[in-house]
């Protein structure tokens, strides 16, 4: 017999309520001197971490109930007498609703212990050999005491002043304590480095994506094993002389920015998502909550590429909290993660803010259960009033296999600007994209108008996407007047026309007027073995065959070009193809670590060969959407 689930679920509860009282603390007037409640709730949540990892038999855990009580009664009295009523006495309230739950707790604890057949749990062990991460981070174990959430809750009292961290007890040894600097001094260098190098590693869209960049992760990875090493104890004769407390050191080096610094935000979720603890999750939470929102992307990178399991319940429940910006932060983090079943985005398509419903959206169309996805999407297709909302259900459908999203895409392009607004808008080239990637032979006009109306580097890379080999003779003449002296202004799209030749014919083309002549000369010789005149015709051909870099396509062709460089928007659109193709089974990230990106593409790629006997070369996606 061991302690009830129950009596877990409370103390995380409690944990929940303390640190919402922590983070309302700003609320008080600035006269008010925060600093005496931080150190009793900071202290009642050690207490708290300490009961959710100790046993129950141990004789203390009876007594951390009573002080962690106790903390929460000196915290109310200091409320009572310096908190305006109005906010102090909710957050009084709420301190005990704690108390009365310890209390439960503590007596549900003694009958269990007093119970026959009772058996403590086994601690683990409170360290482990350091693991060395290759490729993607290990879940690494420290020897450390609970974390404490660092809290900005800075009053008129604190004005001018900074705190400096603290030295351990080394016994007044000079020689610890240089150690210990030269340790801290490590330490800030590996978290300044890991800033620097996740700022760094999300590529914009047009940027390249490569395996070779494997290199640059493994510094990153590097960084945080050496600061997992750095928390280890130091051992002179056999006696531990000096332990840099390496999470403590993380939390006063992210508090000390003094602008918003993503670079530090990113250090610190990316190592606290990175060590074994609920507390630890917790800590990277509490610190997304209270931060500057120009940080929220690279917090969002962190606990994207983090390896703690306890993130995926953290970011459920903050995606369920008002805030907007941090629900879509959590939403982003669980596709990312691929984790989450559908069921947490059933309230969010409803959400009051269209930036929450569009990532509650994006985020459906990697959830595990697809029925229940598909469902939500419809009805987003069906009810929603924002444009844009609505264009991210149409992606997530066609992600997960269905025609609804594609049918929805043609549509409102052909309603044209009447609802999407003009020629060339983000929403029109959102569907557009879509209905290239997604849709049949009959498609190629609307893609071939867009050009024409709107001349853009996205509208010639959308029909190079879409593969119709009628396509190829329109893109060779607009390159040719593009490359004529004068250029008609179309300089800009040589490269872009000369890309989108390569993805449909594969033949490689020197955007110059002699490159544009070779390459007619090639066409002339090759273009039977593209179709007859009839089916290379764009007005009413509907049985030309989808072409990918000169060859018939499949998923396959999608998967290879997966495992090559790529700018990330085009990886972006491979990976798609491939979920579309597969109905959603294979959800291939093209955000992780690239260890598991180039994991994920050889296991798809086993998987594909089992099933594409369905799959004729040269099918288009819509033909296989259901």
């Amino acid at each position: 017999m061991s302690l009830p689930a129950r009596s877990s679920s409370q103390l995380s509860a409690c944990r929940d309520v303390l640190e919402q009282v922590l983070l309302e603390l700003p609320s008080l007037p600035p006269r008010v001197d925060r600093t005496p409640m931080v150190s009793l709730l900071g202290r009642g949540l050690d207490v708290l971490t300490q009961l959710s990892s100790g046993s129950p038999a141990d004789p203390e855990h009876i007594g951390q109930i009573g002080a962690a009580c106790a903390a929460m009664t000196g915290c109310a009295a200091i409320l009572r007498v310096v908190a305006p009523r109005e906010v102090g006495s909710a957050l009084i309230q709420r301190l005990g609703l704690v108390e009365r739950a310890l209390d439960t707790y503590r007596r549900e604890t003694l009958a269990t212990i007093g119970a026959p057949g009772f058996e403590a749990p086994r601690a683990p062990p409170s360290a482990m050999p350091l693991r060395a991460s290759v490729g993607v981070p290990a879940l690494h174990r420290i020897a450390r005491g609970p974390l404490t959430p660092h809290a900005r809750v800075r009053s008129d009292a604190d004005e001018g002043s900074r705190e400096e961290g603290a030295l351990p007890a080394t016994g007044g040894d000079p020689a610890a304590v240089l150690l210990f600097q030269q340790l801290r001094r490590t330490a800030y260098d590996c978290f300044s480095e890991l800033g620097s190098l996740g700022n760094l590693r999300e590529a914009g869209p047009d940027l390249p994506w490569t395996p070779e960049l494997r290199r640059f992760e493994q510094r990153l990875l590097a960084d945080l094993d050496a600061l997992v090493a750095l928390a280890t104890p130091v051992v002179f004769d056999g006696t531990p002389c000096v332990q840099l407390d390496m999470l403590g050191e993380l939390l006063a080096y992210a508090a000390d920015a003094m602008v918003p610094d993503p670079g530090r935000a990113f250090a610190q979720a990316f190592v606290l998502g990175c060590v074994e603890g609920e507390d630890a999750v917790r800590a990277a939470v509490v610190a997304l909550r209270q931060s500057d929102p120009t940080t929220h992307e690279a917090q969002r990178s962190a606990l994207s590429l983090a390896s703690n399991p306890m993130i995926t319940r953290a970011m459920e429940a903050l995606a369920l909290r008002e805030d907007a910006a941090l629900a879509v932060v959590a939403l982003d983090v669980l596709r990312a993660r691929r984790t989450a079943a559908a069921a947490l985005a059933a309230p969010l398509v409803a959400h009051p803010e269209p930036r929450v419903r569009r990532s509650a959206a994006l985020f459906l169309g990697v959830a595990r259960e697809r029925g229940p996805a598909i469902a939500l999407l419809r009805a987003t297709l069906d009810d929603d009033p924002e444009e844009t909302v609505r264009a991210a259900a149409a992606e997530s459908l066609v992600r997960l296999g269905s025609r609804a999203g594609l049918s929805f895409a043609r549509a409102r392009i052909e309603e044209g600007a009447r609802t999407l607004g003009a020629s060339g808008s983000p929403v029109r080239k959102e569907l557009l994209r879509l209905v290239a990637l997604a849709g049949g032979p009959s498609d190629a006009i609307v893609l071939h108008q867009e050009l024409a109306l709107s001349p853009s580097e996205a509208a010639v890379e959308t029909i190079g996407l879409h593969g119709h080999p009628g396509s190829v003779e329109r893109l060779a003449l607009a390159l040719k007047e593009a490359c004529s002296p004068g250029g008609n202004g179309a300089e800009a799209l040589r490269e872009p026309l000369c890309r989108a030749l390569h993805g449909i014919t594969g033949m490689d083309v020197i955007p110059t007027s002699d490159g544009v002549r070779t390459f007619e000369g090639w066409w002339r010789e090759r273009r039977s073995s593209f179709g007859s005149p009839e089916v290379l015709r764009l007005e009413g051909a509907t049985s030309a065959r989808r072409y990918r870099l000169g060859r018939p396509y499949t998923p396959l062709e999608s998967l290879d070009a997966l495992t090559t460089a790529a700018p990330v928007s085009v990886r972006k659109a491979l990976a798609l193809e491939v979920a579309g193709a597969s109905r959603g089974e294979l959800r291939l990230g093209t955000e992780g670590w690239i260890a598991q990106q180039m994991e994920e593409l050889a296991s798809a790629r086993q998987e594909w060969t089992r099933v594409s006997a369905r799959w004729a070369p040269g099918d288009w996606l819509e033909r296989h959407l259901g």
